[in-house]
């Protein structure tokens, strides 16, 4: 995610405490239905149920689920940075998995947020569950006289046609 790491910033909760405590650490609001405000306050300080989404240019980022955003928007179409859509993007995606995943794959049980909701642990078992993040890709290649590469697999229709896309490997 170009300028960004956060792999290595949550070997253990202080490392985390650390950067929630951190006078430049910024809280992305959410909403119910995960529209983002518009106007982001800078005097939200993160707490324990924050989501950590990464430090970018020193400043430690987290996201924070509440009842109403003011101004709520679609970063896609606000004009957003590339930078602040990667955050919107991840958070998106770390509020949906928590939502999707509330019991452990092995026993069942609930599982609870760790690590700034980068894991979930296991009340019971004590396993540790990790979203899925598989990058992917979709590609369009355009030869110099604007020929657009289609694929056809062999067990498709005739009539099938696709473009290029595929899990980065």
């Amino acid at each position: 995610m170009g300028i960004w790491d956060q792999s290595s910033l949550l070997a253990n909760g202080d490392q985390l405490a650390d950067l929630q405590q951190s006078a430049k650490a910024r809280v992305l609001l959410f909403d119910q239905y995960l529209r983002v405000a518009a106007d982001q306050p800078n005097g939200e300080q993160p707490n324990e149920s924050d989501l950590f989404l990464g430090v970018i240019a020193g400043i430690p980022w987290f996201a924070r689920r509440v009842t109403e955003v003011s101004n709520p928007s679609n970063p896609r179409k606000v004009g957003f940075s590339s930078t602040m859509r990667q955050l919107v993007t991840k958070a998106e995606a770390l509020f949906n998995w928590h939502d999707t995943m509330p019991c452990c794959e092995n026993c069942q049980a609930e599982t609870q947020a760790s690590l700034g909701g980068q894991t979930r642990i296991c009340t019971s078992c004590t396993a540790e569950v990790f979203p899925r993040i598989d990058p992917a890709i979709i590609v369009s290649l355009l030869s110099e006289d604007d020929r657009l590469l289609l694929a056809h697999k062999p067990i498709w229709k005739q009539t099938r046609i696709s473009v290029l896309a595929g899990f980065v490997e």
